[in-house]
């Protein structure tokens, strides 16, 4: 999950692209940031947020010992922050997979609107990239 040939495949299932891809390791952690540019339209309404392309840029901070990762999403040009957790949990059948995230906007007056429309469009994908990280365990 930390190597770039398994991002440009999960990028790919999600109909994106990848801008940039760095990893960087220490004894302790994996840290990997994805760039990628989603190919899809971008609703009207929130065009007057973020233009007419949808950029993120995803951190995800591995503790090697714990297979757990800190979820960190970032919309170029969107005052919204995405954070959570991706948990793996083995036994000798399956492993298990576990994503939470909180989604948050920070813009008066609209703040709940976009949270609904960034929670429905990220629901989305996470749904396809859980198809496509149960296909790989």
């Amino acid at each position: 999950m930390t190597s770039e040939s398994f991002n440009i495949q999960k990028a790919s299932i999600t109909k994106s692209r990848v801008v940039n891809f760095t990893k960087l390791t220490t004894s302790s952690e994996t840290k990997t940031t994805l760039k990628r540019e989603f190919l899809r339209e971008v609703p009207v309404i929130a065009q007057s947020f973020i233009g007419n392309e949808i950029i993120a840029e995803e951190d995800f901070i591995w503790n090697l010992e714990q297979d757990r990762a800190i979820i960190e999403v970032r919309i170029q040009k969107a005052p919204l922050k995405i954070s959570g957790s991706l948990n793996l949990t083995e036994n000798s059948l399956k492993t298990e997979i576990e994503i939470n995230l909180s989604i948050k906007a920070d813009l008066p007056f609209f703040s709940e609107k976009i949270e609904n429309f960034a929670e429905e469009i990220w629901s989305k994908l996470s749904q396809d990239e859980m198809n496509f990280l149960k296909s790989h365990f």
